[in-house]
Order: C-alpha cells, then sequence, then structure tokens
C-alpha cells in the first residue's frame, strides 16, 4: 500500500491527514521477483553505495554496482541467495539513492559493506523497506 502524506494548516488548527491511494508494488525496471528468494522482513537492511540528484548520476552508479557484483568469483554470503545483481535504485526526496540487498540482518549488511569497502570507499547500512523495490 502506499501512502501519501499531507500537512493542512485550517482554521488555526494543525490537521494531519493521510492519504491512502491504492497501487501496486512493480519490480525495479528490467527486473523480476525471483520465486526462489527467501521472504525478507517488511524492515531490511540495505548497502547504500551512492546518493544522486540526477536519476541518470544513480543509474551510472548502478551500472557501477552491477559491474563489482559481475566481477566476483562469489558472492559474498549473504548475497549467494540472489541469481542477479540486487543493485537497485531507489527514489526518496531529494535523493535517487543506489542500494544493494535487501538483507535481513545488519551483520549481513555489514559484511556485503566491507566486501564493496574497495570499490565503493564510502558505502553505508541503510534501513529501508524491502517492499519499496
Amino acid at each position: 500500500m502506499c501512502t501519501s502524506r499531507a500537512i493542512f494548516l485550517w482554521g488555526g488548527l494543525l490537521v494531519i491527514g493521510i492519504t491512502f491511494v491504492g497501487c501496486q508494488a512493480t519490480a525495479p525496471m528490467g527486473e523480476t521477483p525471483e520465486a526462489s528468494e527467501p521472504e525478507m522482513p517488511a524492515r531490511a537492511f540495505f548497502v547504500q553505495v551512492g546518493m544522486n540528484y540526477h536519476r541518470a548520476d544513480a543509474e551510472s552508479t548502478r551500472t557501477e554496482a552491477v559491474a563489482w557484483w559481475n566481477a566476483l568469483d562469489t558472492p559474498p554470503e549473504p548475497l549467494q541467495r540472489y541469481r542477479e545483481p540486487p543493485v537497485h535504485v531507489v527514489w526518496r526526496t531529494p535523493y535517487y539513492r543506489v542500494r544493494i540487498g535487501p538483507v535481513a540482518t545488519r551483520s549481513e549488511a555489514d559484511v556485503v559493506r566491507t566486501s564493496l569497502r574497495d570499490r565503493f570507499n564510502g558505502a553505508f547500512i541503510a534501513r529501508g523497506s524491502s517492499e519499496q523495490l
């Protein structure tokens, strides 16, 4: 379910309205969900490798992260369940974020972050919803 939040100031009273809008979750462009992938918790962990104002810059970072994935002999253990590179571009105002994952625990995310250290030295662990992908 998607939500949009609006704050209205009316008659000196602050009213916070939440409007629920029906929408369907879709897979990121060019990706399809894998039926064999294990169920992720609603709030999962990601390793964020980039944050950009422009979609084109985020896609460039995504391409670099996919190249990292493809150059691996064996992905880090927490990512071995994925057949395709689990690299996503996620929009959250005002940035496009490039994230790898999701993984279920913070310790799994730390293993992934450590394996990325040479290629993406500014990578950090981020918490997010696996439903946003």
